[in-house]
């Protein structure tokens, strides 16, 4: 167990994040079962705090766009 590992099971479980949930479904009926190196992937991609903070950057930045055009 790893902290991205029980951060991806307890998101899953919860159902607060229907995209990562759907994913690891899919997964589980394709393959019964989960590597970590699977586990690794979808903290990656759905969990990964700097590519939060990224994308809440890429956000601000459009709507001060969006505000200036105003």
């Amino acid at each position: 167990m790893t902290p991205q590992n029980y951060a991806v099971w307890y998101e899953y479980v919860s159902g607060a994040n229907m995209q990562l949930s759907e994913t690891i479904d899919i997964d589980l009926a394709e393959h019964g079962m989960h590597t970590n190196q699977r586990t690794t992937e979808l903290y990656e991609r759905f969990l990964d705090p700097e590519k939060e903070e990224l994308n809440l950057q890429v956000q601000r930045t459009n709507l001060r766009q969006l505000l200036l055009e105003i």
